[in-house]
C-alpha cells in the first residue's frame, strides 16, 4: 500500500511520495459496522494503526444540507479506511477530493487493545483551523505516535455549507460546530476500541479550530465527554470567528447564483440552495464580493448550538470548565511585511479612516462614536503619531486586533474558574517556516508553532535548536494531555520550570529558544484595549 502526500517544509510546499507498508487486516466493529484501517510507521520506525475516512454522521445531501448532521446508516460488510477520500468544500481552495459527502474521521493509535482497560491510552480531539472557510482532516499524526496518545482529527463543513444561516429556524447556523460536536460524541463513545481512554479526551485546535474549541466549551451538551482544552491562537471572541446578521450574507450568495430571484423569505432562500449543485454554491462563495459565512448566535430552539452572547458566557463561567492551555503567536501578523507596498497602503487607509481600526460588533456607549474610539486605538500604538510612519506598529495593531486581544481576553476571564495555562511562541526558528522580520514587530507568524507539533518533516531532518524546541513543545503538550498538567514534575528538558497557572497575576510561558515565565502578555497593549473597551464599549460584549 502506497500514498502521496504534501509537504511543506520552510514554506514551500513540495509533492513528496511516502510509502508506508502494513502487514495485517484490522478490523474495528462499531455499533454501525465494522470497518478495516491499516498499519503505518512514525518517522522513528514506530508501528501505529490508522483507520482514515471514518463515517460519523449522515451524508449532509438535499434537506440535510445546512442543518444540523444526524447519525450514519449502518452499513454491511466491511468498510475499508485507509484513506481519507473526501474533504469538506473550501472557499478559496479547489482539489480533487472536494466532496459533499466529507463527515468523516481519521483515527490514528499506537495501540488497539480493546480488552485490558488498563492500558487505555489518553486521546487528543484534534480539530483544524482554515478560517472557517478552508481545511481537512489530512493532517500528519507521527510525531504524536511516539508519544502513546490516540488521536482523532473529524472533517467538518466549512464555509456556507458549515456556516449558512438565515437568522431564524430555516437555517439555524453552525453546522460545522455541529457536525465538530457530534464527532466529539461519536470519539466519546467509540474510542475504546482504538485504544483510547474515553474519560481522558482533550480537546484541541488552532487558529479557527483554537475558535472551535471555545464555541464547543460554549455547548453544554458534551460536558463531561472531555476533561482538557488547548487553544492556539484562535477564540470565538475574535471578530472573525462570528457573524452577527446571516441573512445577509444568505441574500449575497443566492444573488451571485442568480440576482434576478427578487426578495425571497427564508424558507425561500433555503429552498433554492438546497435544489443546486454543491459545486454551483462552492464557486458563488468564492466570489470577490462575498464575505465568509461564519459561527452565529442562534435563535432560541431545542438543537441550538448556542444561544447567548460569548464573552458574557465566559464572563460568568456558564461554560464546561476544564483545565487548558490557551496562547497565541508573538506575531500573528508578521507576514504582512512580505509586501511592504500594501503593508503601507493598510496604514494609510487606518490613519485616513480611524473608524476602520474599531472592532466589528463593537457595543458603543452612548455618546460615543467610531472617530475617537478609532483614535484612542491608534494611540495605544503610536501616540501622536501615525501608523504610515510606524509600519511595524501597524502590524502590531493588526496581530493584537485579529488574534491576541480576544485570546487573551478569553484566558483572563476562564482563570476565574478553571486552571488556565497561557503561552506565547516566540520562537523564530527554521521549521516555523516565515523567516520575516520587520521593526518594532515581533517575527513568529500565526500556525508557526503547528511545525513543532504537528510537522511533516522527520526530526532528524531540523536544526539542533528546532529539535529541542519541538522536543519541548511536545513534552508541554503530551504532558497537559497527559496529566493536565504541562509540568507535572521538573524536567530537565523544560528546563526544571514550573509552568504558572494565570491567577491575578497574567503569568504566562514565554517559548522561545529557551523557556521564561513572565507576566502580562502584550502588557501594554492589552491593557490599552481593556481601557478602550472599558471607556467606551456597553456591555453585553459578544466578541472582544
Amino acid at each position: 500500500m502506497s500514498t502521496i502526500g504534501n509537504f511543506v517544509i520552510n514554506g514551500d510546499t513540495s509533492s513528496v511520495k511516502l510509502v508506508f507498508f502494513y502487514n495485517a487486516q484490522l478490523i474495528v466493529d462499531l455499533e454501525d459496522g465494522q470497518i478495516e484501517g491499516h498499519e503505518l510507521k512514525s518517522f522513528t520506525n514506530k508501528s501505529y494503526y490508522a483507520f482514515e475516512g471514518v463515517p460519523f454522521a449522515k451524508p449532509p445531501l438535499g434537506k440535510l444540507r445546512f442543518q444540523a448532521p444526524e447519525s450514519p446508516e449502518k452499513w454491511s460488510g466491511i468498510l475499508k479506511t485507509t484513506e481519507l477520500k473526501h474533504c469538506c468544500y473550501s472557499i478559496t481552495l479547489d482539489f480533487e477530493r472536494e466532496n459533499e459527502d466529507c463527515l468523516h474521521l481519521n483515527v490514528f493509535t499506537p495501540l488497539l487493545d480493546r480488552e485490558n482497560s488498563s492500558t487505555k491510552l489518553p486521546v487528543i480531539f484534534w480539530i483544524y483551523g482554515g478560517g472557517f472557510i478552508n481545511g481537512c482532516a489530512d493532517w500528519w499524526p507521527q510525531y504524536w505516535m511516539d508519544e502513546d496518545i490516540v488521536v482523532v482529527i473529524p472533517n467538518y463543513r466549512v464555509g456556507p455549507f458549515g456556516f449558512l444561516a438565515t437568522g431564524d429556524l430555516a437555517a439555524p447556523g453552525n453546522a460545522g460546530l455541529k457536525d465538530q460536536k457530534l464527532a466529539l460524541e461519536w470519539t466519546y463513545k467509540n474510542v475504546h476500541l482504538f485504544g483510547g481512554d474515553n474519560k481522558r479526551i482533550t480537546i484541541a485546535g488552532q487558529s479557527a479550530g483554537g475558535s472551535s474549541v471555545g464555541w464547543q466549551l460554549l455547548n453544554p451538551d458534551t460536558k463531561g465527554m472531555y476533561r482538557g482544552a488547548i487553544i492556539e491562537s484562535g477564540s470565538p471572541m475574535n471578530t472573525w470567528a462570528f457573524q452577527d446578521k446571516p441573512l445577509n450574507y444568505a441574500v449575497n450568495l443566492i444573488n451571485t447564483v442568480n440576482n434576478s430571484l427578487g426578495d425571497l423569505n427564508s424558507t425561500e432562500i433555503l429552498n433554492f440552495l438546497q435544489g443546486l449543485d454543491a459545486k454551483t454554491i462552492d464557486a458563488a462563495s468564492a466570489a470577490a464580493s462575498m464575505k465568509t459565512s461564519l459561527p452565529v448566535i442562534e435563535p432560541i430552539h431545542s438543537d441550538a448550538f448556542i444561544t447567548e452572547a460569548m464573552y458574557e458566557l465566559f464572563d460568568s463561567g456558564n461554560y464546561t470548565q476544564v483545565p487548558m492551555i490557551v496562547g497565541v503567536n508573538s506575531e500573528e501578523r508578521i507576514t504582512l511585511a512580505s509586501n511592504e507596498g500594501q503593508l503601507k497602503k493598510y496604514a494609510i487607509s487606518g490613519d485616513q479612516n480611524l473608524p476602520s481600526l474599531v472592532p466589528e460588533n463593537f457595543h458603543y456607549k452612548t455618546g460615543k462614536t467610531a472617530e475617537e474610539v478609532g483614535e484612542r486605538i491608534r494611540t495605544i500604538y503610536v501616540g501622536n503619531d501615525t501608523f504610515e510612519n510606524n509600519l511595524g506598529k501597524y502590524i502590531r495593531y493588526s496581530s493584537d486586533h485579529r488574534f491576541t486581544r480576544g485570546v487573551i481576553q478569553q484566558g483572563k476571564l476562564m482563570s476565574k474558574y478553571n486552571d488556565v495555562y497561557f503561552y506565547i511562541f516566540s520562537y523564530d526558528g527554521v521549521a516555523g517556516g516565515v523567516n520575516i522580520t520587520y521593526p518594532d514587530a515581533d517575527s513568529v507568524a500565526h500556525a508557526e508553532e503547528l511545525k513543532y507539533n504537528w510537522g511533516t518533516v522527520p526530526l532528524d531532518q531540523l536544526n539542533e535548536l528546532d529539535q529541542t524546541v519541538h522536543n519541548r513543545m511536545m513534552k508541554l503538550w503530551t504532558n497537559f494531555v497527559k496529566y493536565l498538567d504541562p509540568t507535572p514534575t521538573p524536567d530537565p528538558l523544560l528546563q526544571n520550570l514550573t509552568w504558572e497557572k494565570v491567577s491575578e497575576t497574567y503569568n504566562f510561558l514565554n517559548i522561545n529558544a529557551s523557556l521564561s515565565l513572565e507576566v502580562n502578555p502584550k502588557n501594554k497593549f492589552f491593557i490599552g484595549w481593556n481601557e478602550v473597551f472599558e471607556d467606551f464599549a456597553q456591555r453585553p460584549f459578544k466578541t472582544y
